[in-house]
C-alpha cells in the first residue's frame, strides 16, 4: 500500500475478481474470487488504463461478460492469459520497475466446436504524464571520477566484455581514457 500510496498507480489487477468467481461450489468460488487480490495479480497501472472506463478494464469486461453471455454450455468457457511485459527500457518509481505494456490472451471454444485464440497487446507509456519516474544517472554526481571500462580493464586484466558496449563514458578533455 505504500509503494500505490500518491503515485498515481492503481494496483491493476491483471485479472478481476468477479472474473474469477467460479468453482465446484459456492466455496470453491469465494477462495478462486478471493486470490485475485494478491500482489502476484497486480501491476502498477494508471487510472486511465486500468479502471474501467480505461482500456485494460474495457477489454476485460468485453470479453469476460459479453462473450461469455453470447455463448452457452461449454462453448461459454473462456481462458485468458495475461501479464504484464516488462523490458529493461521500462522506468522505475520507488524502486520497482514499471511495465509500460501489458499482454492479454483470450482462449475459447466456439458454437462449432472450433478452438478459438486472439491476442491483445496495451500500452500506458503515453498515458503515465505526471508520473515522477526516477532517473537512474549515476554519472552527474561522480563525473570527475568517471572512467571508460576500457580503462579498468587494462589497469585490472579482468575483460568485461560484454557490459563494455553498453558504457555510458565519454571522455572530456583531459580526463582518463
Amino acid at each position: 500500500n505504500a509503494y500505490y500510496a500518491s503515485s498515481g498507480f492503481d494496483k491493476g489487477h491483471m485479472s478481476r475478481r468477479e472474473d474469477a468467481d467460479y468453482g465446484v461450489n459456492a466455496a470453491a468460488a469465494l477462495q478462486a474470487a478471493n486470490m485475485t487480490c494478491m500482489l502476484t495479480n497486480a501491476c502498477p497501472q494508471v487510472p486511465k488504463l486500468n479502471r474501467a472506463p480505461g482500456l485494460w478494464g474495457d477489454l476485460a469486461k468485453i470479453i469476460l461478460e459479453q462473450g461469455a453471455k453470447k455463448e452457452t454450455g461449454t462453448e461459454s468457457r473462456i481462458c485468458v492469459y495475461n501479464g504484464p511485459v516488462v523490458v529493461d527500457s521500462d522506468p522505475v518509481y520507488k524502486g520497482v520497475q514499471v511495465p509500460m505494456r501489458f499482454f492479454k490472451i483470450v482462449v475459447w471454444l466456439n458454437g462449432k466446436d472450433q478452438k478459438k485464440t486472439t491476442a491483445f497487446i496495451l500500452a500506458q507509456d503515453n498515458l503515465v504524464q505526471g508520473i515522477q519516474f526516477e532517473e537512474l544517472d549515476f554519472n552527474k554526481e561522480f563525473i570527475e571520477h568517471q572512467c571508460s571500462v576500457d580503462y579498468i580493464e587494462g589497469l585490472t586484466g579482468l575483460t568485461f566484455a560484454t557490459i563494455r558496449n553498453w558504457d555510458t563514458y565519454v571522455k572530456a578533455k583531459g580526463g582518463q581514457a
